[in-house]
């Protein structure tokens, strides 16, 4: 800052005038003149007189502004240049002890062991333990191990530290170094430590302080000097200096900073250096003798190994290793016997395997330390295994066995045979490795009992005593004592059974006794044993159980073979003593032939040789023999009818000759006379066209006499059919009967009727209860003969009530009665009159099939979406109508929507109302129209949602329009009420009047022909054999509390419907008749009639019941009314389905279509043509009506259900062409639709134009001519609320455009 300072006061110097200079000469010095200045800081100005603000030079200062003289700078510091205002103290490090400085190089640098601060102005020398490097700020403290140095000449230390030597430490700063204690050390150069067992520890001994350490293991860098000493880790001991450890010797061990080491206990080793600890040697180890190490034994193979003798003597040899030294005692053992070494080598040893009791198999090799208190030894995976024993010979019983199969090696074998069943003969086995004793002998897997080794040569012979047991060659088994394994030879072979006796069937051929012996001994043969194998009835039935006696049966019951066959066990009868050997029991099997050989058959043995003592029975004269598949023997099967045989044991039997029958098998005898047969025939037969008196198997066989049905030919004598017309019911030469005489005018069918029952009532005739002939009323099927009331079926189309019912009726609905048996009209669902009711269970409307409720649901389902396709429709075509045809064109499409609606009233309900059976076509396709009387239960299966009936229908069809009139008045008032309370205008109170007055009207419109056809039909019933029935649901009656109570109801609502509606559709216009056709306006035109009508607002709430008509036929809406109801529910109370109904009705459709020709009512002319149309059509319809009910043929005809269905369509088709074309032709201009200001200014100018001219706006003019005031009030009107304007296209009769409000 100084610096800029002073070179303004130069620039100030130079640029002053001489003048001002001389005027002012303390302008830099003088505080107290204003004319002077301060000299700054840095500069200073002498008294006096001061002139100028010298700057201060190098090594001095001006520290403040207006200074009279610079200061010196102090020891240590310095000012390297001028005009400062402050000095620069010298850095640490370093000394200046002069004044006045005036460059850094003044401050001399602090020599080693001292130091200084900045500013300093000497050096201050390190404390004790301290040292420091030249130029150092501060000393530092000396390091572990080492101490500071002696001070030097002139009293400045050296400033360094010396190190300890090794084997001592110095804690730092410290003034003398210290020995390591025992067990520690401290190195003098780096190195490497090895880790001893445990953490580090202070020093000990020599009083020094330790810290750090190792752990046990690896190694640790250490360098000197140390400022602690250092624990020999464990494994090692320090040298004896303390410089470093030295590892422990093998067989010796130390801990961390152990003073020396120590010798491994006893029972413990230690192999290398620098260790811990000792360790022990492992149970399966001992220590080696002379050595510091522990082994196992191992015993790897042992040789021979299988197959040694039982006798002993083999020399094992056992490889394996550290089987130690010669001090180093072993044992072996095989089996946990000993095996006596002979010599050892560290890897082998060989030792003698003595005598066994018996073979064994895979017995451990074990090898030991003999002394060794842990019981160290060793097992070879290689067993020993003793050889099987071998049997090379047996002999005993006889001496003339055949000769077995040599042995192994061609050595031959000795055997004995016919050894006794019962046991009890000693035998000699020869051969080896029996073991010393205890081995055992199984003949046939029964013991040997006495098994005896033979003192001499245990291990090679043997005897024992043989068990009872049959069989030839059966195995001879021996096992040695403890052995596993065994050998077998079949080398012994029991005698074969011998039969000596039989008994059991009866005695004969000089047999005596049961034993079927002679007195001679001789084995003689039984006669009369059964075939079948069973007892005879006398004895009780069952099975035969005979007895075989003979010898060496064996021990258990033997089985006994008889012809081949093996017979089944029996059991032993009571008292038997238990000896098989001797004696056995079976039952006798099924068999045939004589001397059928016996023999026994022992259990695991032998059979004997068959002896022939069975003789069966003899098949008788009459029978013969027969093989039995299945029982595999002969059976005795009686000849069969027509056949015979005279000698016993024949084989088959003979057919008898023509003319020839049997009486029994044995023979056969002649025909008696008329009789006959065929050759084979068991009896005979008469001759043709003649029968018995009675049947076979009654008494006498009777005589042959002409059957029923037939009678005598005197000529031919014999037997011929009855004649057409007669019957015979019994066996006999007797005439036949006529028929009328039993049921009068009756025939038969054919010829030989054999009963009454034949006769029936020929065709178009049926058999009554009474039993006559009655003829067939219509409906009745008799087309064939046999017709009886009980079976009698009808056409299609008809119905009866039951089979006792005389009565047939057509069925209303032909689709529902199907014709056949009373069980067969109806279909599968229907029942009751006319198969008109459905059962529970099952829907339809009462014009249908029904059907089950899962094919209604279906049924249903698919009338919901047509239905909801047609509202949807509908709806579309409301608001296509709404947002897309021009405004006259919607009140047109109205005024025609009207006149099809009620034309489709009528049409829809003609099959109801005329009770007229439609050709399916048309009647599937009015079920579908009758949505337009508000018909919703003939278009659901309402059966199936819940128990409906017709008393349902006409409360739904009367209550329901009248709840929502009720809502529609409620809502009425409620929104009249919020227009009073907000105080809108009068005329939005007239608009909703209006609005809800023309629901009210559409509503009644729509639900007036039902609702009157409903309350119409509850009246007409139909007697039935007796009961009284609802013609509209056969399943109610016209009788009963339930149907007063609903035709009283159905009066009450006659009264409201109707005869309400249309009488107050009259009163209502009668008495707005003056205002609907103004007489006030005589010779107006018919444009200034409907100008005026349509202006008055006192009428616009019943614009539905006139607006479409003329003024001069306001009453028109309500003739249309009595009309609708005269078609569709005053007819019902003429005859139904009659043709004076038919025709009622189409006078009455003829007068209304005049009436429509005479008044032309409608405004439109194309609403007096389409209405015009649409009466016409009804007219056709029931033109078509009158035909099919005259000629029922008609009813098939396809071309006129055809025709009903596009009258049916035409009068919607033509509204819709006429509306389309309206549409058109307004959106075209092509007829121009004159609004009401252009047909105002027209009739104006047709009074007078231009002298009227001058008149019309006179207030005279405008009272006498209404049309030119309505022109000018039009105007204001449509200047002020253009919603009170409504603007509809009129033409006239004579085809004038005309337009009015």
């Amino acid at each position: 800052m100084s610096c800029p300072f002073f070179m303004i006061q130069i620039f100030i110097l130079l640029f002053t005038p001489p003048t001002l200079l001389a005027q002012n000469t303390c302008v830099f010095s003088s505080p107290l003149d204003s004319s002077c200045l301060i000299c700054p800081a840095g500069t200073f100005s002498p008294p006096p007189s001061p002139s100028l603000c010298t700057p201060c030079l190098p090594g001095r200062f001006a520290p403040s502004p207006g200074s009279t003289h610079c200061t010196l700078c102090p020891a240590g510091k310095f000012a390297s240049d001028s005009m400062r205002t402050s000095c620069t103290l010298c850095p640490g490090g370093k000394y200046s002890s002069l004044l006045g400085g005036d460059s850094p190089l003044g401050c001399a640098t602090c020599p080693g062991g001292n130091y200084s601060a900045p500013g300093a102005s000497l050096c201050t020398p390190c404390s004790m333990g301290f040292k420091s490097s030249p130029g150092a700020r501060v000393c530092e403290r000396c390091g572990g191990g080492e101490v500071s140095d002696e001070e030097g000449t002139g009293g400045i230390r050296r400033g360094r530290c010396v190190d300890c030597g090794g084997g001592t430490f110095g804690e730092g700063g410290g003034g003398e170094c210290e020995v390591c204690g025992e067990g520690y050390w401290a190195p003098e150069v780096e190195v490497e430590v090895e880790g001893g067992g445990g953490g580090s520890s202070g020093g000990g001994g020599g009083g020094g302080t330790g810290g750090g350490g190792t752990g046990g293991g690896g190694t640790l860098p250490v360098s000197g000097p140390s400022s602690f000493c250092l624990p020999c880790p464990g494994g090692s001991y320090p040298n004896s200096n303390g410089t470093s450890c030295l590892p422990c010797s093998a067989g010796s061990y130390s801990s961390l900073a152990s003073r020396n080491c120590t010798s491994c206990e006893a029972g413990k080793v230690q192999p290398r250096e620098g260790k811990t600890r000792c360790e022990e040697c492992m149970n399966v180890e001992y220590i080696l003798s002379g050595t510091q190490t522990c082994q196992s034994l191992h015993v790897g193979t042992v040789t021979p190994s299988l197959h040694l003798p039982t006798s002993g003597g083999t020399t094992l040899t056992i490889s394996g290793s550290n089987f130690g030294g010669a001090l180093d005692v072993l044992g072996v053992s095989v089996g946990g016997s000993p095996c006596p070494v002979l010599s050892k080598t560290p890897t082998e040893i060989r030792c003698s395997l003595g005598p066994s009791e018996g073979a064994g198999d895979k017995l451990p090799v074990r090898v030991y330390y003999v002394e060794d208190p842990n019981n160290v030894h060793a097992s070879s995976n290689i067993k020993v295994s003793y050889a099987r024993p071998a049997i090379s010979g047996i002999e005993g019983c006889a001496t003339n066995a055949p000769a077995p199969p040599l042995m192994p090696g061609g050595v031959a074998r000795t055997a004995t045979s016919s050894c006794k069943t019962l046991g009890g003969e000693t035998v000699t086995i020869t051969g080896s490795n029996f073991g010393g004793g205890g081995a055992t002998v199984l003949l046939n897997m029964s013991p040997c009992a006495n098994v005896t080794h033979w003192p001499g040569s245990p291990h090679g012979n043997l005897s024992c005593v043989t068990p009872a047991g049959t069989g030839k060659n059966v195995w001879f088994e021996v096992r040695g004592s403890g052995a596993s394994d065994s050998v077998t030879a079949a080398l012994l072979s029991y005698e074969v059974p011998t039969v000596e006796g039989f008994g059991g069937c009866g005695g004969g051929g000089g047999q005596t006794g049961e034993s079927g012996q002679t007195g001679g001994g001789e084995s003689t043969p039984h006669v009369g044993c059964p075939r079948d194998g069973k007892k005879s009835d006398e004895d009780g039935g069952g099975r035969l159980r005979v007895t075989v006696t003979g010898r060496n049966f064996g021990p258990l019951q033997a089985g006994v073979v008889v012809g081949g066959v093996i017979a089944d066990k029996a059991p032993p009868p009571e008292g038997f003593d238990g000896d098989f050997q001797a004696t056995t029991f079976a039952y006798l099997p099924g068999g045939s032939g004589l001397k059928q050989k016996v023999a026994v058959l022992q259990v695991n043995g032998e059979i004997g040789e068959g002896v022939g003592l069975v003789n069966y029975e003899r098949c008788q004269p009459g029978t013969r023999n027969v093989y039995d598949e299945e029982k595999m023997y002969y059976t005795c099967e009686g000849c069969g009818p027509g056949t015979y045989s005279k000698d016993y044991e024949s084989m088959a039997c003979h057919v008898c000759p023509d003319n020839f029958f049997t009486v029994n098998t044995q023979h056969c005898e002649r025909c008696p006379s008329n009789e006959a047969s065929k050759a084979g025939n068991a009896t005979c037969g008469c001759v043709a066209s003649f029968r018995r008196e009675r049947e076979e198997g009654q008494g006498d066989r009777g005589r042959c006499v002409c059957p029923p049905g037939s009678q005598i030919n005197a000529g031919t004598s014999m037997c011929e059919a009855c004649g057409v017309g007669y019957y015979k019911a019994m066996l006999g030469n007797t005439w036949c009967e006529k028929c009328v005489e039993r049921v009068p005018g009756s025939s038969t069918r054919g010829t030989g009727a054999e009963s009454w029952g034949e006769c029936v009532c020929p065709s178009e005739k049926y058999l009554s209860v009474n039993s006559t002939c009655e003829d067939c009323t219509p409906g009745m099927d008799c087309s064939e003969v046999g017709s009886e009331l009980q079976t009698l079926r009808v056409n299609p189309g008809y119905w009866r009530k039951n089979n006792l019912s005389t009565t047939v009726l057509e069925c209303p609905v032909a689709g529902l009665c199907q014709g056949g048996l009373v069980n067969e009209t109806c279909h599968e669902f229907n029942e009751g009159p006319y198969c008109s009711v459905c059962k529970p269970g099952s829907g339809g409307n009462w014009e249908s099939v029904c059907s089950s409720c899962e094919e209604s649901s279906e049924a249903m389902g698919e009338v919901a979406l047509s239905m909801v396709f047609l509202l949807t429709t509908v709806l579309a075509a409301l608001l296509l109508i709404k947002y897309c045809c021009p405004p006259r064109s919607r009140q047109a499409l109205a005024h025609m929507s009207k006149i099809v609606i009620a034309g489709m009233q009528i049409i829809s309900a003609i099959p109801s109302v005329f009770d007229f059976d439609m050709p399916p076509l048309v009647g599937d396709f009015l079920s579908k129209m009758n949505f337009v009387n508000l018909d919703v239960f003939g278009q659901i299966s309402a059966g199936c949602i819940a128990s409906v009936n017709f008393y349902d229908v006409l409360k739904f069809t009367t209550i329901i329009p009248l709840a929502i009139a009720g809502s529609l008045f409620c809502c009425y008032l409620l929104q009249a009420g919020m227009l009073l309370w907000r105080r809108e205008k009068a005329n939005r109170h007239k608009h909703l009047k209006e609005t809800y007055f023309a629901m009210l009207f559409l509503l009644f419109y729509l639900a007036y022909p039902g609702a009157s056809i409903a309350v119409f039909t509850i009246f007409p019933c139909e007697d039935i054999e007796g009961t009284n029935y609802l013609k509209a649901d056969y399943s109610l009656t016209c009788s009963g509390d339930e149907y007063t109570n609903w035709s009283f109801y159905a009066f009450v609502m006659g009264i409201v419907y109707p005869l309400g509606v249309p009488l107050t559709f009259l009163l209502l216009l009668c008495k707005n008749r003056r205002a609907l056709n103004p007489k006030r306006h005589q010779g107006k035109t018919l444009a200034e009639k409907l100008a005026i009508r349509d202006k008055d607002h006192s009428i616009k709430h019943m614009a539905f019941l006139y607006y479409a008509y003329k003024p001069g036929v306001w009453w028109f809406e309500a003739y249309e009314s009595w009309r609708r109801l005269l078609m569709t529910g005053g007819l019902v109370f003429i005859d139904q389905g009659s043709v004076l109904q038919v025709q009622c009705g189409l006078l009455i459709t003829f007068m209304s279509v005049a009436m429509l020709c005479w008044f032309k009512p409608y405004v439109a002319k194309r609403d007096n043509w389409l209405a015009c149309f649409q009466q016409v059509n009804q007219f056709l319809i029931l033109s078509i009506v009158l035909l099919m009910t005259t000629k029922d043929s008609s009813k098939e005809n396809m071309a006129l259900s055809y025709a009903m269905i596009i009258l049916y369509t035409a009068c919607a088709i033509s509204m819709i062409i006429i509306g389309g074309f309206n549409i058109l032709e307004e959106y075209k201009g092509g007829s121009r639709q004159l609004d009401l200001t252009d047909l105002l200014n027209i009739e104006l100018q047709k009074q007078g134009e231009p002298e009227f001219q001058e008149q019309r706006d006179s207030e005279a003019f405008e009272k006498d001519n209404p049309l030119a005031g309505a022109k000018e009030k039009l105007k204001k009107d449509i200047a002020i609320d253009d919603t009170n304007v409504g603007v509809r296209s009129r033409q006239d009769t004579e085809g004038n455009d005309m337009v009015g409000l």
